[in-house]
């Protein structure tokens, strides 16, 4: 994700805290459904109807939209439905692949594969298609081609880079949650379609993760990635929940379309062990180690925590046998997470550290905060989620496994002919003799 000054929703009243919140029982319908609707009313509340985006980085709109497919898996409540189908349309691009024009020069690989995951949830969950517009399975498929194609031998002896375009920054950097996304869609659409492709490509893409240490198959730990200019050779050793989960929900898909293989159900288990280690405390509430405890987290971490509860979900679901262990810890995060949206003019806006001050809240607020409590707390409904289809089992979205093929979603920025240094010489000399010359009107 690219950290630019975001514009955010300023509220006077926001800066007032407040020790009211909204009391959460996991085990009571009823209660739970209130609190989707409590934390779902803050989150529509940074909601831009002209655009169809929320006001935060546009990975963050297709993980919101993602979070309310899931609202509606669990609650079977359809009242938000239009707005997210709309806003899922609204931008999947001119080319169908999830890399509309207005974004395509801010475009991350992590980026564009969250929003392809959306629309594999949208397919899985068999939400109408739009029956003059492309299925939700081929957006999916044309976002799993494009980043397959920029598969880069150049360095580190594969993998997918960072960004896509050469003048961001970043592009040096090769990172798990780009290349854990095409892993997961991968795992997703191997099941989906059955195709065996699929199968071969998330392979590729957990092996080269796993040979070059992202992936530390001794404790399972997940690296945040490394350089191109190393090599792969010196890993940021930063963790982070959305990555440990987005390689988990890949594996609990693998695990469910090979009817419970030895291999996959290793992996599964091993980053499943992790995640319940690494990302919640002693008393089971999920948090970000990296930049909680110091309440540095930035704009795009806050969200991230959210994501794992719904990788989470995915995991009980492929994996139904995975319940009993991770329910308690999602029971005690749904609690703290209402806990802590006790802030602002509302007395229910979410913060981020569920973890702090005996559950009031921490004065943070945002977007993120308010999916990451919607995606927690609803998770605690997935048994009663609708089940996760393929085209085997009824899923009606149609596959299109050349979706994506004839579009080229890159750039690179060409050497200088001598022709171009030539012109470039002559405009600098004149500029500067143009700046010189008002430099001697303004003084004389």
């Amino acid at each position: 994700m690219k950290y630019y000054d975001c514009v955010y929703i300023w509220v006077l009243f926001f800066l007032l805290k407040s020790v009211a919140c909204f009391d959460l029982d996991p085990n009571d319908k009823d209660s739970v459904y209130n609190g989707i609707n409590t934390v779902t009313k803050g989150m529509l509340n940074y909601y831009q109807p002209s655009s169809h985006t929320f006001t935060a980085y546009w990975w963050m709109t297709g993980s919101c939209l993602n979070g309310m497919l899931n609202t509606y898996s669990g609650t079977k409540n359809n009242s938000n439905m239009g707005m997210v189908v709309e806003s899922i349309l609204a931008n999947k691009g001119e080319e169908d692949d999830f890399a509309p024009n207005n974004e395509k020069f801010n475009l991350g690989n992590d980026d564009q594969g969250i929003w392809g995951m959306t629309g594999m949830s949208a397919a899985e969950m068999n939400i109408k298609d739009n029956e003059s517009d492309v299925s939700w399975a081929a957006l999916a498929q044309a976002v799993t081609n494009e980043m397959s194609e920029r598969w880069d031998n150049s360095s580190c002896n594969g993998g997918i880079r960072w960004q896509i375009y050469t003048f961001n920054q970043g592009y040096n950097y090769k990172n798990t949650i780009s290349n854990g996304a095409l892993f997961q869609l991968a795992s997703r659409l191997a099941r989906y379609t059955q195709n065996e492709t699929y199968v071969e490509l998330a392979r590729k893409v957990w092996d080269w993760s796993v040979s070059v240490n992202f992936i530390d198959l001794d404790s399972y730990a997940v690296y945040d990635g490394s350089k191109t200019e190393t090599n792969c050779s010196t890993i940021t050793n930063e963790q982070w929940s959305y990555t440990t989960g987005v390689y988990l929900a890949g594996t609990a898909f693998l695990y469910n379309y090979t009817n419970g293989s030895t291999e996959w159900k290793g992996h599964m288990e091993g980053l499943l062990n992790r995640t319940l280690n690494y990302y919640f405390n002693k008393d089971k509430i999920i948090y970000e180690p990296n930049c909680e405890m110091s309440n540095t987290c930035n704009y795009d971490q806050t969200g991230f925590k959210g994501m794992l509860a719904r990788y989470l979900s995915y995991t009980m679901q492929l994996a139904p046998y995975t319940t009993e262990t991770i329910m308690p810890y999602l029971h005690a995060s749904a609690k703290a997470a209402a806990l802590a949206c006790s802030g602002g003019y509302d007395r229910v806006t979410c913060g981020n550290r569920w973890t702090w001050n005996n559950g009031t809240w921490d004065g943070n607020y945002g977007l993120g905060e308010q999916l990451s409590a919607l995606e927690v707390i609803q998770s605690v409904l997935t048994p009663q989620y609708s089940p996760l289809l393929s085209l085997k089992t009824g899923a009606r979205s149609k596959s299109d496994p050349t979706a994506g093929q004839d579009t080229h979603v890159n750039f690179s920025i060409p050497a200088a002919t001598k022709s171009d240094k030539g012109w470039a010489g002559f405009l600098t000399a004149l500029f500067s003799f143009l700046f010189l010359l008002f430099s001697l009107w303004l003084f004389f």
